[in-house]
């Protein structure tokens, strides 16, 4: 491979490929470098990218997030996407706790995941001063700038017109389009229950959910009524293990929790691992959304991820998840 390397920091290039592809490169050894100077590396390559095209829409693999010491190239500083499919922060270990962690009373500045509907200026402010800073509009904000860039579409702002929120139809197609697993990922400390989309599933099996053993358990999408599933830890449990396989054929949503109650005494996540929300660019009215939302109960009742029932009716204050696709 052909590399033509960068300089941008004491031990981080870009390195693009003969192939027009770039990469982040990091040099964890102490190298003596001189500015100018050309050198042979070797550099081993994941080709995976950060969306996968599920009927023509590259949906992103990874959610939004805000955190004050990042600073990524072609970000606003601060923002950028998780490192894995199922990360997000203050995770809580059980993935069935009623509430989670208590988090950072330094509302304006510690790191955060979960965003009011339609607010750029102050997106990341969990504090009770954000409550209220929400866009009033109603309609698609997708790849939206409003009023100086203090409200509108939040990853196509901080990601410079590289990623934008996806509307209540782009989320439809999905779920058309693929089958939807449930299931959990366990990473070696942190069980996150979430839902994964397979595009690669056979044509009959698309449009529904799905337990691990493909067997169909209703339609996606249709109605937003619980499935049985039992418990992990129960003999003939339906949820299906997640492997880093599965998140590189799928995509996958995890249930991050949400941040409504505005406790600035103790502020945490509600349900956190076992619940998912995740914002989609239509307004309803003037205080409420469309989101994207399932949930599992430590009863071993599942509710998929739809966009029906009350999933427009979530207040905008409430602050969600995002996962953003590809605008390119």
């Amino acid at each position: 491979m052909s590399l033509c390397l960068h300089r941008v920091t004491s031990t981080t290039f870009s390195v693009e490929t003969n192939t027009g592809k770039t990469y982040g490169v990091k040099i964890t050894h102490n190298p003596q470098i001189i500015n100018g100077g050309y050198y042979d590396l070797n550099v081993l390559v994941d080709d995976t990218t950060p969306w996968i095209d599920i009927h023509g829409i590259k949906w992103g693999r990874y959610n939004l997030q805000y955190d004050p010491s990042v600073t990524e190239e072609g970000w606003v500083s601060g923002y950028s996407l998780t490192k894995n499919p199922w990360d997000y922060f203050y995770t809580e270990p059980s993935g069935l706790a009623g509430q989670g962690l208590t988090m950072s009373t330094d509302f304006e500045n510690a790191k955060f995941d979960h965003f009011r509907w339609g607010d750029i200026a102050a997106a990341h402010n969990y504090g009770d001063s954000g409550r209220e800073k929400f866009y009033t509009g109603t309609g698609n904000i997708q790849a939206q700038n409003i009023s100086n860039n203090q409200y509108g579409d939040l990853p196509y702002y901080v990601s410079k017109g590289r990623w934008k929120l996806p509307t209540k139809a782009d989320f439809d197609d999905l779920m058309a389009h693929s089958g939807q697993y449930l299931g959990y990922y366990y990473d070696g400390l942190n069980t996150v229950y979430g839902v994964l989309f397979d595009p690669t599933v056979a044509e009959s099996l698309k449009g529904k959910v799905l337990d691990k053993n493909d067997n169909v358990l209703k339609a996606s999408n249709t109605n937003a009524s619980a499935v049985n599933v039992g418990k992990p830890n129960e003999s003939g449990n339906k949820l299906k293990q997640f492997t880093i396989s599965d998140m590189k054929r799928g995509i996958f949503f995890p249930f991050a929790g949400t941040y409504t109650d505005y406790n600035v005494g103790n502020p945490v996540l509600n349900k956190p691992g076992s619940w998912g929300s995740y914002w989609t660019a239509n307004g309803t009215n003037a205080n409420q959304a469309q989101s994207f939302t399932g949930q599992y109960l430590n009863n071993g009742q599942f509710y998929p991820c739809t966009t029906v029932g009350v999933s427009a009716q979530n207040p905008k204050k409430n602050m969600y998840s995002i996962r953003p696709i590809y605008a390119k």
